[in-house]
């Protein structure tokens, strides 16, 4: 055994990286990550400004005046 310590084995890397590309759970993750940041976006973007938001209560005034 003649690995240097701060060398990475590459060949045990693959090995753990095809395992976990292997298992459900990984992607299941993977699909639930993505939801949320799908979510995350959509509240950022989709709300209105403050400033545009129409009241139900505020009526036209012009032109039937005060």
């Amino acid at each position: 055994m003649n690995t240097h310590i701060h060398k990475p084995d590459w060949y045990k890397m693959g090995v753990r990286f095809d395992h976990l590309i292997h298992d459900p759970r990984f992607w299941a993750g993977v699909a639930l990550a993505v939801l949320l940041g799908l979510m995350v976006l959509t509240v950022i973007f989709g709300t209105p400004d403050s400033g545009r938001t129409v009241s139900p209560h505020t009526f036209p005034v012009y032109p039937y005046g005060l």
